[in-house]
């Protein structure tokens, strides 16, 4: 679903995370957010920023606390695009 590159496959992916039993499927999708080369540039990174806020505000609890959890401990930009140069 993150293949899509967009928010409606982050909508499908995020609550699998909030449903998560076992603590290596939860890493697991949060790695898979995480290292996603599309999100590892500057605009990746502001692309990704801006479906989580969209789905921050979804109907749904799960994607909605997703995406809240997701923003409240972010990645700084410019940290996403240096590790990104560096395994260039």
């Amino acid at each position: 679903m993150l293949a899509r590159k967009d928010t409606a496959g982050l909508r499908c992916v995020l609550p699998a995370g909030s449903r998560a039993v076992e603590f290596w499927t939860r890493d697991a999708l949060v790695a898979a957010l995480d290292c996603n080369p599309e999100w590892m540039t500057t605009a990746g990174a502001d692309r990704l920023i801006q479906e989580l806020h969209e789905l921050a505000a979804d109907d749904k609890a799960g994607v909605r606390d997703e995406a809240q959890g997701i923003l409240s401990h972010p990645r700084p930009r410019k940290e996403q695009a240096r590790d990104s140069d560096e395994q260039l």
